[in-house]
């Protein structure tokens, strides 16, 4: 798939079909990505969807200060135009995930979904880098998901430092 092909066929036809929930479990992510993508979403989709991230591979990598904050700043927000709630999680108990799955839901069924090699980050979807995503099942999809869901925490939980190593930037 192309570059073009693969940002529009997993990160907005869905939505334009119908899917009001996106569900990514990705081994890695950035919060200028989710930035980018709500931006996006504005200019594409005529209603709200919620967008669920769990970054998969914080076991093994914890985060720096700035990403960790880029995300608490985005978490529990709504952007009227495009997107009803924004959360994110941290995967906390090992094993980390490196894999990357995107699920899209309706009315919490799963509809679709999309597992390869794009990070939820910007040089996976709008740089020029060659990447790996196929269609997938997604009801294995959803449980893939829904099984990471129970060994992440919120980014914004109170006692988050205890369970996940947050880094400085600049050491």
């Amino acid at each position: 798939m192309s570059l073009k092909h693969i940002t529009d066929t997993i990160l907005f036809k869905p939505a334009l079909a119908g899917a009001d929930h996106l569900c990514i479990l990705a081994g890695y992510a950035t919060p200028t990505m989710v930035s980018w993508y709500i931006k996006n979403l504005h200019d594409v989709v005529d209603r709200p969807i919620q967008v669920s991230l769990i970054v998969g591979m914080v076991p093994y990598d914890g985060l720096s200060i700035a990403t960790h904050e880029g995300f608490i700043d985005l978490h529990g927000h709504s952007f009227p135009c495009a997107v009803s709630s924004f959360s994110c999680s941290y995967l906390y108990k090992e094993p980390p995930i490196h894999a990357n799955y995107y699920v899209w839901l309706h009315d919490g069924t799963p509809q679709v979904a999309f597992c390869g090699s794009a990070d939820f980050v910007q040089r996976a979807f709008i740089t020029n880098r060659e990447e790996i995503m196929v269609p997938y099942d997604p009801t294995t999809a959803w449980e893939k998901y829904c099984s990471a869901e129970e060994r992440s925490i919120y980014c914004n939980h109170a006692e988050i430092e205890e369970y996940v190593r947050i880094y400085p930037t600049h050491p």
